[in-house]
């Protein structure tokens, strides 16, 4: 579920712990993630235990992961990536309440960036074809 379905569904998410994960890319023509978080255990913190120089903007909580000892790191993890302005949040991050759910929904994420690969790998061939048929010309 995204941000606002979460918060629509638990009126008092701080202190809980949910699986959190978000892998796309930035955009057709970007070979780069946007946001590469894999499967994630993390706990709901509130913004008021923000550090002075630190904003988390269009929530009232950010994530903070959860070691293998099962204490949450300092680390922070906004609930939208950086691509919104002014009134567009941007997209938030998935959030799960059990890991097998989180692990499956990361798996669609990356069918789906492997197919965008797939597709700029058959424009570029495209494109050598253009260019060889170009330099066959002028044999």
């Amino acid at each position: 579920m995204k941000y606002k379905e979460f918060k629509g569904m638990i009126s008092k998410p701080i202190g809980l712990k949910v699986w959190i994960c978000d892998y796309r890319l930035n955009s057709k023509s970007d070979l780069k993630p946007i946001r590469n978080i894999r499967p994630t255990l993390v706990e709901v913190v509130d913004n008021k235990e923000l550090p002075k120089n630190k904003n988390v903007y269009y929530t009232d909580f950010h994530f903070r992961p959860i070691s293998k000892k099962g204490k949450t790191l300092k680390q922070i993890i906004a609930p939208y990536d950086n691509t919104g302005y002014r009134s567009f949040s941007g997209t938030s991050v998935n959030i799960f309440l059990n890991k097998e759910d989180c692990i499956d929904c990361f798996k669609v994420q990356c069918s789906d960036v492997k197919k965008r690969y797939r597709m700029k790998i058959s424009e570029i061939e495209e494109k050598i074809e253009e260019v060889e048929d170009i330099e066959q010309k002028f044999d």
